[in-house]
């Protein structure tokens, strides 16, 4: 893994909670925002399929049913299910901001792949996914790969060309070898579940 742990969600929430210091506690704050978070996931999955090409309706039919799967065990609190976020769940922040980052970046990837227009915005996506939680942003990769191999011969090495120019533009805006320019505050967060411990600790007083 790289030298720290998928920093974007916690600086947003030790972010958010640093700009509502004069309206609550820092735990309300926090909670508020993942409410929030959880409460944009289906326009999150409804503006991605429509950059996949989807029409409004089944476009709204996939983001309704984002918050119909459900899980039992260990998938009903790790999972993506809504109880895996919720009274169920153990708290999953980074991968409900990987998830809302993600839905969007897939539908520029492919818009980008399909067009060859756009390679800057989904390469920043790609990033930004990275950044949010190391597991999604490979599954945004190999998404990328999939949506560019699924093609008919004569168009597929032109499809692959331009992911791998997004893939390549993406390492260029982020490299991953550091990220000194991330809030250094985020290296000490654990990631042993005491991720709203850490960031009301974290929050200036």
């Amino acid at each position: 893994m790289w030298r720290i742990y998928q920093p974007l969600p916690h600086l947003i929430a030790a972010s958010a909670m640093r700009a509502g210091r004069g309206f609550g506690p820092p735990a309300a704050t926090f909670a508020a925002l993942y409410y929030l978070l959880l409460v944009l996931l289906p326009a999150s999955l409804y503006l991605g399929a429509r950059l996949m090409g989807l029409g409004p309706l089944g476009a709204g039919f996939a983001a309704v049913l984002i918050m119909s799967a459900s899980g039992g065990g260990d998938f009903g609190r790790y999972g993506l299910s809504y109880g895996a976020f919720v009274w169920r769940g153990s708290g999953l922040f980074t991968e409900l901001v990987a998830l809302e980052v993600m839905l969007p970046t897939l539908g520029l990837v492919a818009r980008s792949i399909d067009s060859g227009k756009g390679q800057t915005g989904a390469a920043l996506g790609l990033a930004l996914t990275s950044l949010s939680h190391t597991f999604f942003g490979y599954i945004a990769f190999v998404s990328a790969a999939v949506w560019a191999l699924v093609a008919s011969d004569g168009e597929r090495p032109k499809r692959v060309v331009r992911a791998l120019s997004i893939a390549a533009e993406r390492f260029s805006c982020l490299p991953g070898s550091s990220y000194r320019w991330c809030w250094p505050a985020a290296r000490s967060i654990a990631v042993d579940g005491t991720l709203l411990t850490s960031l009301i600790r974290m929050a200036p007083g």
